[in-house]
């Protein structure tokens, strides 16, 4: 979800993963990721595990990403940040597809999501063997650049 929430600072990186530009009837949608450096698509449909008491809400509540607005009509992230974005259950379930199950993609290193949503390398950095000021010098560095940057802990 960190990887999802830096790369969406620029839509396009998000936009660029849809092979299906829309919101459809059918409830199909393809995206791409890069495996072994290769974009392959994978296809889901638009069902997702939900809680059967979900109480206090009315209907269903998804178990996995879930956003304040449950208005799920945007296949893009919205320059509002307003919620109602199908694309971040879209791609979590395509992820979680890709390794077999919701339960196999618990934690981990953003580095890995970040290498297959971009086809990019990405840098993995240890905090506690470096200065503050070594950080901070690579983070300013890196945004610069226009790098996507997020922090994860492990679980």
């Amino acid at each position: 979800m960190a990887t999802l929430s830096s790369l969406a600072e620029d839509p396009e990186r998000i936009k660029a993963r849809f092979i299906t530009k829309e919101r459809n009837d059918a409830g199909i949608y393809g995206m791409t990721f890069f495996i072994n450096n290769r974009e392959q698509a994978v296809i889901v449909d638009d069902q997702f595990p939900a809680a059967n008491d979900s109480r206090p809400f009315p209907y269903p509540v998804p178990l996995y990403a879930q956003f304040p607005s449950w208005n799920v009509d945007r296949l893009s992230p919205s320059e509002h940040g307003d919620g109602g974005e199908l694309w971040v259950m879209l791609l979590e379930k395509a992820w979680a597809k890709l390794h077999g199950s919701y339960a196999r993609i618990v934690g981990g290193w953003s580095t890995m999501v970040s290498q297959h949503l971009t086809g990019f390398p990405s840098e993995h950095m240890e905090h506690e063997k470096m200065t503050a000021d070594e950080l901070w010098s690579k983070i300013c560095r890196y945004d610069a650049l226009g790098y996507s940057l997020n922090t994860t802990t492990l679980m």
